[in-house]
């Protein structure tokens, strides 16, 4: 056969599709469209890695402290910051210090003014300033015994043990500092349990007994009182 045998074969099967196209879409009703569905392009999360140009945030000494004493986990504690506003965790402190119960201090020392608040976890909390800075955090913890013995497992050997006074009632060796971490703890007699903790910037072990003990002590009323 010739090629030009093939041209009619080829044009009489083109025919054939064009009007089987035309009778598929004069079935359809004319007054149902077809419908058009519109993809949205695909949103491709990517995770953003961290460039000396793009570090991740990360949360200031300041918020990691606080979070610290509101969660009451010390493991890592390392002194309490300096220069931090505490006002989301104390509060706004009051104008008048005159009109705030004080907390004594074993040396008394006249530029620190304290105050009691209110923070969740823990028993008679105060603040204690000096020119407007905080220096000591101290309180009595509401903890488990289970938690006393991690923190206290965790502290190791304290830098010195003095006694101290809980309420009128002597504890021998029991008050452990850890003065180069900001941290003393005041144990029961065989240092199983915590009843009280201070925190406060990282300082020599005499800068705390002279500046920083706060003084738990009680004194005996009066007889007849």
């Amino acid at each position: 056969m010739t090629k030009g045998y093939y041209g009619p074969i080829i044009l009489w099967f083109c025919c054939l599709a064009i009007v089987a196209g035309c009778k598929v879409h004069s079935s359809r009703n004319p007054t149902q469209p077809s419908a058009s569905i519109a993809l949205a392009p695909a949103t491709v999360v990517e995770e953003i890695k961290p460039t000396p140009m793009n570090p991740r945030p990360t949360p200031s000494t300041c918020d990691i402290a606080k979070q610290m004493i509101l969660d009451r986990s010390f493991s890592q504690w390392q002194g309490l910051p300096t220069d931090c506003d505490w006002t989301s965790l104390t509060g706004p402190l009051p104008a008048d210090w005159t009109l705030v119960p004080g907390r004594s201090m074993i040396t008394e020392y006249a530029h620190h003014a304290s105050i009691k608040l209110k923070v969740n976890g823990y028993y008679l909390p105060y603040f204690t300033y000096t020119e407007g800075r905080l220096i000591l955090f101290d309180a009595s913890l509401v903890s488990t015994p289970a938690e006393d013995a991690a923190l206290l497992a965790t502290l190791g050997e304290p830098e010195k043990c003095l006694t101290w006074q809980d309420g009128m009632e002597p504890m021998p060796a029991t008050e452990c500092i850890f003065a180069s971490r900001g941290m003393t703890v005041f144990t029961n007699r065989d240092h199983s349990l915590i009843a009280h903790i201070a925190l406060y910037p990282p300082c020599a072990t005499a800068h705390y007994e002279q500046y920083l003990r706060p003084n738990l002590a009680k004194e005996r009323l009066p007889k007849g009182n």
